[in-house]
C-alpha cells in the first residue's frame, strides 16, 4: 500500500507540476483570427453575428471559438448573401497539447510504473486539450477569406 500511495503522489506531482504547459492554445494562442472579406460589389455592409462590421473590401479579427459563424453581406435591402462559416480543430493546438502528454509521460517514467507513465500521460493530454475545448482557443476558422457574389438587379425603369 505505502508503495501505492507513492506510485500516486509521484503522478500528482508531475501532472500539477506541468500543468502551467497544459492547454497550450489557450496559453499561448491567439484570442483572434484574421478573416478577409470581399464582394463583387464593392461598399457591401459586412455583418457578423447580426453586428455591422464594415464594408467590403474588409479586414478583421474573429473571435475564436466553437460555434459556426454567420457572415452577411449585403449592398440593398434586397441584395443580401448570408454565409455560414464552419470550424475546423487546430491542428497546432492537438500537437501541442500530445508534446505536453508525451513530456509529462516522460516525466513520469523516472521511477514509476509503466502503467503510471501511460495514464500519466493519457491523463495530461486529455486534460490540455479539455482546457482548450473549454477556452474555444481550439477552433479556427477554415478559411482566412471569403469572397461573396452579390445579386446584381436589373435597373429600374421609369
Amino acid at each position: 500500500m505505502p508503495h501505492l500511495a507513492g506510485r500516486l503522489v509521484m503522478l500528482f506531482a508531475v501532472a500539477l507540476g506541468t500543468l502551467p504547459l497544459g492547454g497550450c492554445s489557450t496559453l499561448f494562442g491567439r484570442r483572434t483570427q484574421k478573416l478577409t472579406v470581399t464582394s463583387n460589389l464593392p461598399g457591401a455592409h459586412v455583418y457578423v453575428a447580426g453586428a455591422d462590421s464594415g464594408t467590403t473590401p474588409r479586414t478583421m479579427r474573429i473571435r475564436r471559438g466553437k460555434a459556426p459563424l454567420v457572415l452577411r453581406v449585403q449592398r440593398d435591402s434586397a441584395d443580401a448573401v448570408t454565409q455560414t462559416l464552419k470550424r475546423g480543430v487546430s491542428s497546432w493546438g492537438l500537437f501541442f497539447n500530445a508534446m505536453y502528454g508525451l513530456y509529462t509521460f516522460v516525466g513520469l517514467s523516472f521511477g514509476a510504473g509503466p502503467s503510471d507513465v501511460v495514464v500519466g500521460g493519457v491523463f495530461a493530454f486529455a486534460l490540455a486539450t479539455s482546457i482548450d475545448v473549454a477556452s474555444g482557443k481550439l477552433f479556427l476558422l477554415k478559411t482566412d477569406s471569403v469572397h461573396v457574389t452579390l445579386p446584381v438587379r436589373p435597373p429600374t425603369r421609369p
